[in-house]
């Protein structure tokens, strides 16, 4: 017999059931606004980063925003303060976790400045080859291919061997020999077998 938390309908709903209830004893971070799931993910991270001791948690679940943030591997424009607010924590913690970062060697970061000299944010280069799995690019070779949309065969996927008939074609012994007599050619003739 299943489990009734394996039940589809049950997967489908967040893990949290209900927001807003908070009792005596409770941690602070209870009374924190739940994060809403618009879809947006990660991709995959080495285990390898995620069991670091060396790392604060917080270091690793800013490092992992920034990696989603980070896309295809460009670096990042973005301010303090807006990953603080994604991580729920303040300005001077967040470079206490870009400094633990920089520390085991996960990114580096520079400040950004305008034309006058104002600092207007920070600019992030994360080290993908310590942070993320990289699969290897699929070549022509070894996609898989699906036809079970094609009612029909493509012609490039039928495989004639001509060396192998029976009979030679009629036609192009035909045209072989009239390109041999232009040419001054004799052409052997061919007997089927």
């Amino acid at each position: 017999m299943k489990s009734l938390s394996s039940a589809n309908v049950l997967m489908r709903f967040m893990p949290y059931m209900e927001e807003g209830i908070f009792e005596d004893g409770m941690p602070l971070r209870k009374q924190i606004r739940v994060p809403e799931d618009k879809g947006a993910f990660i991709q995959p991270l080495k285990q390898s980063f995620i069991a670091n001791p060396r790392l604060m948690p917080g270091s690793k679940i800013m490092i992992a925003l920034l990696t989603g943030w980070a896309g295809n591997g460009t670096s990042i424009k973005t301010t303090v303060g807006t990953i603080g607010r994604n991580v729920n924590r303040c300005a001077r913690q967040v470079h206490r976790y870009l400094a633990d970062a920089q520390a085991e060697g996960y990114l580096v970061w520079s400040r950004t400045k305008d034309r006058i000299g104002y600092y207007t944010g920070i600019q992030v280069y994360l080290n993908f080859g310590a942070i993320r799995h990289f699969y290897k690019e699929r070549t022509r070779e070894n996609k898989s291919q699906s036809h079970r949309n094609c009612a029909l065969t493509y012609m490039a996927d039928t495989k004639y061997n001509y060396l192998l008939k029976d009979q030679i074609d009629d036609d192009i012994n035909i045209r072989l020999m009239r390109i041999a007599e232009n040419l001054g050619y004799e052409f052997p003739d061919m007997k089927t077998t």
